[in-house]
């Protein structure tokens, strides 16, 4: 579980309970605007403070994520164009594939911002009805039950390993690096090219291996650039052997 930024300690303290109480514990904040285990904290977090106690705080969401192979941010309302939308019915496939999920919930006040959920492989939206703002916990609460009911199913087999976030990210920096190379884009287009790229392989799913097919044929693909092309209508120098 990752919260981006929380404002109340209350509310870290509380969705701390939520996930002890569906048998989680890998708490993690990116720049938390509170003392996550103040006395407030623990006071909401009732029997839960062992999840304060352990829990790990990173400097941005990227790093946070960096070894979960399914991120999955979530917002009130749809934004289809940082990544695809599913509810809580939609889950259950990704969670079946996925050795370590991680749900993302934004600031209190705001949710994720665009550029945290283009992060995510997929944004979940709870569903409400007219009145959508639910509080931090709640939220976390709905969340945590399907990762319970899923937990308590049969999985994927274990040859399957998706790929990490981090790794997933490294492959982005590098497909942004050679976009640029080849001029398929500009500085300007890059962060909207490479989001419609996610968006297209947030849907793939690529695994540990498939992720490392892809980057050989970046690497390789940056070697042939720089070698000399052969006369028009030479052939391959196997020909004729």
């Amino acid at each position: 579980m990752i919260l981006v930024s929380p404002k109340g300690a209350g509310n870290v303290g509380a969705a701390a309970r939520a996930m002890a109480n569906m048998g989680l514990s890998d708490l993690r904040l990116v720049r938390p605007r509170c003392d996550p285990r103040s006395e407030e904290a623990r006071r909401f977090a009732v029997h839960a403070t062992a999840v304060l106690s352990s829990l790990r705080v990173h400097p941005s969401l990227e790093e946070a994520a960096s070894d979960c192979d399914l991120v999955i941010g979530t917002s009130h309302r749809p934004r289809t164009e940082v990544s695809e939308v599913l509810g809580l019915e939609g889950l259950r496939p990704l969670l079946a594939a996925s050795r370590r999920t991680a749900l993302v919930f934004g600031p209190e006040e705001s949710g994720l911002g665009n550029h945290d959920l283009a992060l995510c492989q997929r944004t979940l939206c709870l569903p409400t009805a007219g009145y959508s703002s639910l509080n931090l916990a709640q939220a976390v609460l709905l969340s945590c039950y399907e990762l319970r009911r899923q937990e308590l199913e049969e999985t994927l087999p274990p040859e399957r390993q998706l790929a990490e976030h981090g790794a997933l990210e490294g492959f982005y920096r590098q497909l942004g690096d050679y976009l640029l190379e080849i001029g398929f884009t500009d500085a300007v287009r890059l962060e909207r090219t490479l989001n419609a790229f996610r968006l297209l392989l947030n849907r793939a799913q690529p695994d540990s291996r498939e992720l490392a097919m892809l980057r050989g044929l970046l690497s390789q693909s940056h070697w042939a650039l720089g070698r000399p092309r052969p006369p028009a209508g030479s052939g391959s120098p196997e020909e004729g052997r």
